[in-house]
């Protein structure tokens, strides 16, 4: 099997008006593949590189579409994929794997998108979801 690097995808999400009221605007995005956080007393700006960076107008459906499609073809050709959302609480994660009933999340548009592929009446697919929330695991 092949074996690819993994890529490190930016999603911001909208700020509430709480923090822009407290912060201001404490994320930037400079280019297509930087993101910029102010934080501290200071506001200085640290800049990180991703390998893509999603606005907050960026729905959950061109995530799929750019990042996480792919991955469900290679899984149709046989390889495995594994989709990590890392952030703090309240950052987004949640929202961007379930989503809700007006914006489905990755989890579900991978189901749909792998059941269009595959008859499921001759195939078994396995999907796991996993939530790891100060170091315990619950599924």
């Amino acid at each position: 099997m092949r074996s690819e690097q993994g890529r490190v995808v930016v999603k911001a999400r909208p700020t509430f008006l709480p923090e822009q009221e407290a912060l201001g605007e404490s994320i930037s995005i400079p280019s297509s593949d930087k993101v910029a956080l102010a934080s501290g007393k200071d506001r200085v700006a640290t800049e990180f590189t991703a390998d893509g960076v999603y606005l907050p107008k960026d729905g959950n459906e061109a995530v799929y579409k750019q990042e996480v499609q792919p991955l469900v073809h290679s899984v149709h050709q046989g390889f495995n994929a594994t989709i990590l959302a890392y952030g703090a609480s309240g950052s987004g994660k949640t929202y961007t794997m379930l989503g809700n009933k007006d914006s489905p999340g990755l989890a579900n548009l991978i189901i749909e998108d792998l059941f269009a592929r595959y008859d499921p009446r001759t195939c078994t697919v396995a999907v796991a979801i996993q939530e790891l929330y100060n170091v315990s695991t619950s599924m």
